[in-house]
């Protein structure tokens, strides 16, 4: 009997549902974004590493730098927060 069931079983495998893509972001932001992240990290080897007047350089940066809004949607709040403690 266990080889009736196994059998009627085998039959009826369930495939998992597709998981969909997450679209890609448009090129501009992904080269904006990396802009970021390279200044960011030069800015958090400079304090690691104790170059302080280059750190200070890379905060300023942080502080001032005007960023198209339209690249930020829903994060504005965090960008404040964070030009305020940069500065």
């Amino acid at each position: 009997m266990s080889w009736m069931l196994l059998l009627s079983c085998a039959g009826k495998q369930v495939a998992p549902e597709p998981v969909p893509a997450a679209p890609e972001p448009a090129p501009d932001v992904q080269v904006h974004m990396a802009e970021h992240l390279v200044r960011a990290t030069s800015t958090r080897d400079s304090v690691v590493q104790g170059r302080f007047d280059e750190a200070r350089e890379g905060f300023r940066w942080i502080a001032e730098h005007q960023a198209d809004d339209s690249l930020l949607a829903g994060s504005h709040g965090w960008r404040d927060e964070l030009r305020e403690v940069a500065a």
